[in-house]
C-alpha cells in the first residue's frame, strides 16, 4: 500500500499545513494536538510547536501500516520595540514605558536617570512595563536611559540602549 505523510515540512508559527496519505481504508492520525480530525485520509495539522505525527494506515485485508511527518514550526520574531516616550499623567493614554517584541524569551531592562542612578529595573518574570514611579512617587518630566539586554526564543541575544522621554 502507498503510504506517504508528505514530507517533512517547515511553517512558521500560526500557519497550517495539509497531510494527506493513500492506500487504505481507514486512517488514524496522532497525536491529535494541533489536527482538525484524527480519521481520515486528508486533515489539517496547525501544531504550536515542531511536532512529529503519526498515522496508521489500515488497508481492505485489515493490514496496517505506519507513516511519520515532522512540522518543524518556526517563529517569526518582530523586533524589540521601547516607545521613546511615555505620559504618565492619569489620561488613561501612554501610561506604562513597556517593551513589545512577540518572542521574548528571557530580559533585563534597567533605566536610569540623566544622573546615572538607577530608577528601574525589570528581568524575567517581572512585569514588561514601567509605571514612571521611582520609590512610589511619580517622577518630573525628563529623560531617561534604558539599557536591554534579551534573549529571543530563536536563541538571538539583543543588547539595546537608547533615551526615553517622560512627559506630564
Amino acid at each position: 500500500s502507498a503510504t506517504n505523510a508528505e514530507t517533512d515540512t517547515t511553517i512558521f508559527q500560526g500557519a497550517s499545513v495539509s497531510l494527506t496519505v493513500m492506500g487504505g481504508v481507514n486512517y488514524s492520525w496522532y497525536p491529535s494536538a494541533g489536527l482538525n480530525a484524527v480519521t481520515g485520509s486528508s486533515i489539517i495539522a496547525t501544531p504550536a510547536q515542531t511536532t512529529t505525527y503519526y498515522v496508521i494506515i489500515t488497508d481492505a485485508n485489515g493490514c496496517t501500516a505506519i507513516d511519520s511527518v515532522i512540522i518543524t514550526v518556526e517563529i517569526k520574531c518582530a523586533d524589540i520595540y521601547i516607545p521613546t516616550a511615555f505620559s504618565p499623567n492619569g489620561d488613561g493614554q501612554n501610561e506604562l514605558e513597556c517593551i513589545f517584541g512577540n518572542c521574548i524569551k528571557t530580559y533585563t531592562i534597567i533605566i536610569y536617570d540623566r544622573w546615572g542612578e538607577k530608577i528601574f529595573s525589570a528581568s524575567d518574570g517581572d512585569p514588561l512595563c514601567w509605571d514612571g514611579k521611582y520609590k512610589g512617587k511619580l517622577m518630573n518630566s525628563a529623560v531617561f536611559v534604558y539599557y536591554l539586554e534579551a534573549v529571543l526564543l530563536t536563541g538571538n541575544a539583543i543588547t539595546q540602549t537608547g533615551n526615553i522621554s517622560l512627559v506630564r
